[in-house]
């Protein structure tokens, strides 16, 4: 009996902000890959993950979350997401048990793709998603907790059987196409988002401006790009306390995705308007 050949699944994860998408793609890689955050707008780039699984590949596609504001900001994450939905070949529609049934991405899915799409009812350990099944009749749909992984393991079974031609685009040892210097922008803004208040964290954007990896070390310099100067007092706190905080606890997190020593510097920079400059945006964020 001859041995099954391989396949591949491109399949992008696409819900409203904090519906557990990274959280989802975390606990599938069982790595930490993108950040997280209670905060809305932590995923600004489309991050890649790769399950391999004897012959069949998932490759998935966390994006942005779904908002339908036409701010500039808000408009470069919809640019990031229909560039996931053009490659996908499936959804998986993530569904936030304890809010309100996403209606005007449900909508806007249905008018833009022809995939087959896999509805995630998330936080079930927290809340029974029956009302949420009955709306979704029509569709697969799958109750599990992105935290704990419970009703995970269902799901990438049912995500397996989905046919494709693809064969394998990625070594069955790699997990994300990311590099270091890509993910370290994320988790150092993961950092940001915990530690400022107010609005001001959705108006920082992170750029690494050299990640050198030296024997045992790991050297980064990292500008955080600020919208207004009047915004330098916050994040750098009285005495450098607040930027300290940011670069301490990112470098704990770098530490422990690396396995080596990080040597971090922070620097703050003011780029007027740069939330509403697109050239701008397609940098930094």
């Amino acid at each position: 009996m001859s041995e099954s050949k391989n396949k591949s699944v491109t399949i992008a994860i696409v819900g409203c902000p904090n519906a557990g998408k990274s959280t989802l793609i975390n606990q599938i890689l069982r790595q930490k890959i993108a950040p997280v955050h209670s905060k809305p707008q932590m995923t600004r780039k489309n991050i890649l993950g790769i399950h391999t699984d004897r012959n069949i590949q998932l490759i998935f596609l966390d994006t942005p979350g779904w908002h339908s504001s036409n701010k500039a900001l808000n408009q470069a994450l919809r640019r990031e997401l229909n560039l996931a939905l053009e490659e996908a070949q499936a959804l998986l529609v993530m569904i936030d048990c304890l809010k309100e049934f996403p209606n005007d991405l449900i909508e806007y899915l249905n008018q833009t793709v022809s995939v087959p799409q896999y509805y995630v009812l998330n936080k079930m350990d927290k809340k029974s998603p029956h009302e949420f099944s009955q709306l979704l009749l029509d569709k697969p749909c799958f109750a599990l907790s992105a935290l704990t992984g419970e009703g995970v393991p269902e799901l990438l079974m049912e995500l397996q059987k989905i046919e494709s031609d693809d064969p394998f685009f990625y070594d069955p040892e790699e997990i994300t196409t990311a590099s270091l210097r890509e993910i370290a922008a994320e988790l150092i803004r993961e950092k940001v988002m915990d530690l400022l208040q107010k609005e001001v964290p959705y108006e920082v954007g992170v750029r690494v401006e050299s990640y050198t990896e030296l024997p045992g070390k790991h050297d980064i310099q990292v500008s955080l790009i600020l919208n207004r100067d009047s915004q330098k007092g916050v994040v750098i706190g009285k005495g450098g306390s607040m930027l300290k905080k940011i670069r301490n606890a990112s470098t704990k997190e770098l530490e422990k995705l690396v396995d080596e020593k990080v040597k971090l510097n922070l620097f703050v920079k003011v780029i007027p308007g740069w939330v509403k400059d697109d050239s701008k945006l397609k940098e930094i964020i």
